[in-house]
């Protein structure tokens, strides 16, 4: 409840003095109503403290998002995933890239930091829609980037078609690291060193744009 989590947030100001929190929530979001509430609770105690949060582009308005705001929110972190809609379709994300700018350009409007994330290698994504991705990354200019390699962690239909096909490189699960490559990427037409080439030109243009 709303009551609940600032009241571990009063745990976390008063006895250890904190004043940077990060909530760690999937879709912190996923109930706006909620995600106001709690922010109108943490205003009203008038802490000094700052906050980040997740959440997703398809679930937070403006009202959240200035709500979060004037109750201290700094960043919000936003699974963009791919700038290519076929991708996001294959993923079944349930997104648009027009709602991912329309959110980015809306926070930034609200002096709100934004990190997004976005994933390279998906199963039957060509090295033209990684580059697609990257070049979208590099329009919605967040602060913040994160970028990975799809791992099909075991549990996820993803992983269970792809071990039916016999593409898995491996199930050390040590290497399931969302940076290391462990789809047979041969089968798609690329290689798993030019995957890993991508991730690495990923962070190469973000970061030095």
């Amino acid at each position: 409840s709303p009551e609940n989590i600032l009241q571990e947030i009063e745990v976390l100001h008063d006895k250890y003095h904190l004043k940077h929190i990060e909530l760690i929530d999937d879709i912190f979001t996923l109930n706006q109503k909620r995600a106001v509430q709690f922010s109108e609770l943490l205003r009203a105690q008038r802490m000094d403290t700052q906050w980040v949060a997740s959440s997703r582009v398809d679930t937070i308005s403006r009202e959240t998002m200035e709500a979060m705001k004037k109750a201290g929110l700094m960043m919000l972190y936003f699974g963009v995933e791919s700038g290519s809609p076929r991708i996001l379709n294959l993923m079944r994300k349930g997104i648009t890239v027009e709602q991912t700018q329309t959110v980015f350009k809306l926070a930034k409007s609200l002096d709100i930091a934004l990190t997004g994330a976005f994933i390279v290698g998906y199963p039957g994504e060509t090295l033209g829609e990684m580059w697609q991705t990257i070049k979208f990354s590099l329009k919605l200019d967040p602060e913040y980037a994160q970028f990975c390699v799809l791992t099909p962690y075991p549990g996820t239909p993803l992983y269970d078609e792809l071990r039916t096909k016999g593409l898995l490189l491996t199930e050390d699960w040590d290497r399931y690291s969302t940076i290391e490559p462990v789809i047979k990427y041969d089968a798609f037409g690329y290689t798993v060193q030019e995957v890993r080439r991508m991730l690495r030109n990923a962070y190469f243009f973000f970061y030095l744009r």
